[in-house]
């Protein structure tokens, strides 16, 4: 059942706040830090899981310091219940995934 505007802006209006923003923002760019020293001399596939890594992958690929191809997966769990995903998208990358550097963000 979709969320409606009203319970969206509940939900907003008494979440707890785990960590501040600055904190998160640190967090990223340290690991952008640590992920661009292992693959600066890489051209890695970057694989963002949708939906919940948009606004994650859209922090840290920024930050990355190498050139890079990116792409998403799409995993679902419709018809069941528990963690179990029962769709996956493949990437519309061309070709086998095997031999590339992939860097999943998720």
């Amino acid at each position: 059942m979709p969320l409606s505007p009203d319970k969206a802006r509940q939900l907003l209006a008494t979440a707890d706040r785990l960590y501040p923003a600055a904190a998160v923002g640190a967090a990223v760019t340290r690991l952008a830090r640590e992920i661009s020293e292992r693959l600066e001399l890489r051209f890695p596939l970057v694989l963002s899981v949708m939906r919940g890594s948009v606004i994650f992958a859209g922090q840290l690929l920024p930050q990355l310091g190498f050139p890079l191809e990116f792409d998403y997966l799409d995993v679902t769990r419709y018809g069941i219940s528990g963690p179990l995903a029962t769709g996956l998208a493949r990437p519309s990358h061309a070709g086998d995934l095997r031999p590339l550097d992939l860097l999943p963000v998720d």
